[in-house]
Parts: structure tokens; sequence; C-alpha cells
């Protein structure tokens, strides 16, 4: 709408239009003077007015990684600014709502949010953070400028949204104070739980999980002991889709390496972890992946998770994880390269710097075909018998007594003789 007075100082107003009902347009201000004419051909002029949603919308929480050791969960809400300032100091916050009423504060922090623009819409921001998952049902909520420390509802405490101008001269100077002011919205998108400001209830978003009973897992392998000493001691070939071990892969599988290291050296030092993969149907030992230069501490116990995805065919393998060990041939048995522990100390022994695990390739399981029924329509000539031709066969088969045939007799051939007659 645009409202202005005209040259004899009476007050006017103009509505932009689409068709026979009023609408959103894009309305300039030099636009909106030109909207009213004067007799006498003086021009107008005219403020335009604009109206938006002062307040902040989550629309969306959705889990966006599955952790497979089911240990934590990581989940994206989307929240748009609805006003063409920029929000600073916005505060994110994510709970979760146990069964027994209990709610834990899991994540929080402070960001800003840009402006709406007519290129993007509204300005989206994508609060990112991981969740613990419990072993009862719960549920994840997430906020932005709502504290439910107490619970959501009204014993939440709604805070105010603080917003600089985004675009012009006055870029960067806060429009409404550094306090902020409450939010205010033209409408309600969706019905949501009773805040103490009816403005907020758009503020957040919840999720409903089921909970997971970990399944306990054996003790590993403890760290040798002894002094001046760097070892191998636990090492797992695992599946990246489940994180469960394997030992007969299949072809299709992605597999990766993890493998447990203890350092204990009274000092800290560089040490190079290296895997390795040999084909035992080939004998050839190959390096996968690079050389990893990692920094211990005095006694370090160090668990590595290689973040290199590889497969194998059918046959048998062995995967090799050393540390400060080394082997450039195709001997897996010998031509073993110690090297010193940061370049300077000499083990104590070196007969536990690699370990190996053996595993067998596998086809991927027959799975049986699917029957389909398809139907098409087609064309066939009309019914014909069509004679062959081919040399006669004869047959001879012994009669035993008698028996009648019938009697076929050659086709007399006719000798035809001219005679001469006067």
């Amino acid at each position: 709408m645009a409202g202005g007075y005209d040259a004899r100082g009476k007050k006017r107003y103009w509505y932009a239009k689409k068709g026979d009902a009023y609408g959103e347009i894009n309305l300039t201000k030099k636009a909106a003077t030109m909207l009213y004419t004067d007799p006498s051909g003086k021009s107008t002029s005219a403020d335009v007015i604009v109206a938006f949603p002062y307040g902040l919308t989550m629309t969306e929480l959705e889990q966006t990684y599955s952790d497979p050791d089911q240990t934590e969960d990581t989940y994206t809400a989307y929240i748009h600014n609805t006003t063409p300032y920029k929000a600073v100091n916005v505060k994110f916050r994510a709970y979760e709502l146990l069964s027994d009423g209990k709610m834990i504060l899991i994540d929080e922090r402070t960001g800003d949010i840009p402006a709406m623009n007519k290129i993007n819409g509204n300005g989206v921001f994508q609060y990112v953070f991981t969740a613990p998952v419990q072993q009862g049902d719960y549920t994840v909520i997430a906020t932005v400028n709502i504290n439910a420390a107490n619970g959501l509802g009204s014993k939440s405490v709604c805070e105010p949204l603080i917003t600089q101008y985004a675009y012009g001269s006055l870029t960067g100077t806060y429009v409404h104070g550094a306090g902020g002011v409450t939010e205010k919205a033209l409408y309600i998108p969706w019905e949501g739980r009773a805040m103490p400001n009816i403005n907020y209830n758009d503020n957040y978003q919840t999720q409903g999980m089921v909970g997971h009973t970990p399944t306990p897992k054996p003790p590993g392998p403890e760290p040798p002991t002894g002094e001046n000493n760097l070892s191998c001691y636990d090492m797992h070939v695992y599946d990246t889709a489940t994180g469960e071990d394997v030992t007969s892969p299949q072809i299709s599988q992605t597999l990766k390496v993890k493998a447990s290291y203890k350092s204990t050296f009274s000092v800290g030092g560089w040490a190079r972890l290296r895997f390795y993969r040999y084909e035992v149907d080939y004998s050839k030992l190959t390096q996968f992946g690079d050389t990893i230069n990692y920094y211990f501490e005095p006694n370090q116990d160090l668990t590595y998770n290689y973040d290199y995805g590889f497969s194998l065919g059918t046959g048998q393998y062995k995967i090799i994880a050393s540390i400060d060990y080394y082997n450039n041939s195709n001997d897996l048995e010998s031509n073993w390269q110690s090297e010193k522990f940061d370049g300077t100390h000499d083990e104590a022994k070196y007969d536990d710097n690699k370990m190996v695990r053996d595993l067998t390739g596998s086809e991927a399981p027959h799975v049986p075909p699917t029957p389909v029924e398809t139907s098409q329509s087609g064309w066939f000539p009309p019914v014909a018998i069509i004679e062959l031709p081919g040399e006669p066969k004869e047959e001879l088969k012994p009669i035993y007594g008698y028996r009648r045939v019938d009697l076929i007799r050659d086709k007399r051939v006719v000798k035809k003789r001219v005679r001469l007659v006067e």
C-alpha cells in the first residue's frame, strides 16, 4: 500500500493490485508516486509502507547422520530470518527430553543470520549439532531464541530478537537497541505449544527417537608394558556401512582399518603409521594410502581410525598395520626395516611393531532372479503349408510272413517313330 498527499494537500491511498485482487508486487517509491495524477498535471508524493513478520522461524529438524556405533547422531535445523535486517547474537540450543521428563541441554551457541533478499528469499541458517543416543525413548528438541531448560510451553523463556541494518549507509547500526525487541509475526504458519508469546510458536522443532540399548563389547587387549618401545597391539578391519568387524568381506563391501598403538617412551616424538595389503595368491605386498606422521606424547595410548576406504576381490588377503616399521618388497616374513622414534631413539624391540589380520574375499551372495511378466502386441502371417524341396528318402524294413502292398507300375515310356508319306 502507498499513502501520501496530492497537490491540494488531500490525503490519498493507493493499493498495488494483481488483477482484481489486492496482492504483493514489486512496488518502488517512484512507481507509487505515479499511481495518482492530479487533474492539473502536477505529480503527487507517496510513502511506501512495507509489512513483514519481524521474527525467526525454524522450519525443519532432521537427522542428517546416524552413527553406526549408535553412540551419537547428527541433526540439522533450518532457521529462516523473515526480516530485511541482519539478526545478530541469535541463541541456538539443542535439548533431549528423556522418558522420565528430564530435560538435558546438549548444545548451545550464538551466531548471526543474514537478512532476507529478493534473490535468495529469507535468510537461512543451518544449525548442526550432535546428540547422544539414549537407552530409553527420547525427544530431540532444537530452539532459536528460546531457553527451554525448564521445558517447552509456559516454562520457556522467550528471548528478544536483535537486528542490524543490512543495507545502505546505516549497515551495521543497531535498529532496535542492543537489547532487541520481542518477535512479532503477521501470522502463525502452524500451531504449537502455548508459549508465553504466541509469536515464538515457530521458534522450535522436535523429533521423537527410539532408544537403543548398546550391546556390551568384550574388553580389548591391554597395551604392552616396558620402556622405550612402540607397539601395535590391536587392529580391526570393519565395514564402513555397519561398523562391524569382517573376516570374509564381499566384493561390494567398503572397508576401513583402525589400529591401537602404544608408546612407552618417556619423551614425546614423531612416529610413522602405515597400512599394507598382502595378496596371498600372488605373493604381492602393497602399501595402501599415505604414511601417517603422528606425534606421540610421552606414554601415549592411541587408537587411529585410518580414513581410507578400500575393497577386496576374491581370495586370501592379509591386512597389516605397522608403526615405525616398513617393507618395500613382496616378502611378508622378512625385509621389514625399522625406524628410529622421532628420528633419534632406538626401540628396545621391534617384533611387536606390526599386527596382521587374515581376510577371505568372497563373492556377493546369489540373488535369484525375480520373475517378470510383460505383454506386447505382435503380428503373425496366416497359417500356410510350405512344401520344401528335397531328395526322396528310402527306408528298408524287414517283412516277416507276408503283407499286401499296392503295386505301383512305372509309367510307360512311349517310343515315337516318324515315317514320311508321299
